[in-house]
């Protein structure tokens, strides 16, 4: 059966609402499919998925910017269950000042030849950087604690940056 290879984004209005948690629920829930989540969700430590599935913090998405080939991007890449793999964010906030839309851009090149659905877990933080994953995806997953504020900066975010198609 033919599949037209998906790209979706996670995000979120503000820290603790769970989008890693969904990130990481959709990788495993579409375990039939080759996944790869890459954490975009920068934060000092390394990332969060490393913590959640006990997984070592290296290789992450610094390996790859070394390269920029097929070669660094296996090389940041780890599997964690059969068809799940993961690209972590970097271990410090100021390593993850080095990538740029550009190596985003680059990893989803390489990634859509070997996977079928990729996740973006995203930052709560609207820059370039996050509109230009949210322009690479074809469906954007928006995680709310159900508060007012939550919800309104989601609905602003919706009514400011996001094609009605998504």
């Amino acid at each position: 059966k033919a599949f037209k290879q998906k790209i979706v984004a996670v995000t979120k209005a503000k820290g603790g609402v769970g989008s890693t948690v969904i990130s990481i629920f959709l990788g495993t829930l579409f375990k039939n499919l080759r996944t790869l989540i890459v954490d975009l969700n920068f934060s000092e430590g390394g990332s969060d998925i490393a913590y959640y599935l006990d997984i070592p913090k290296i290789p992450n998405i610094m390996v790859f910017t070394e390269g920029f080939d097929k070669n660094s991007f296996n090389n940041s890449v780890q599997n964690v269950l059969q068809g799940l793999d993961i690209i972590q964010s970097p271990l410090t906030y100021l390593q993850s000042k080095e990538i740029d839309l550009k190596d985003i851009y680059c990893l989803t090149d390489i990634a859509r030849k070997k996977y079928d659905l990729i996740i973006f877990d995203l930052p709560n933080n609207i820059n370039e950087f996050y509109l230009g994953v949210i322009d690479l995806a074809d469906l954007l997953i928006m995680v709310s604690d159900c508060t007012n504020g939550s919800i309104g900066r989601l609905l602003s975010i919706n009514s400011k940056y996001i094609y009605e198609e998504l």
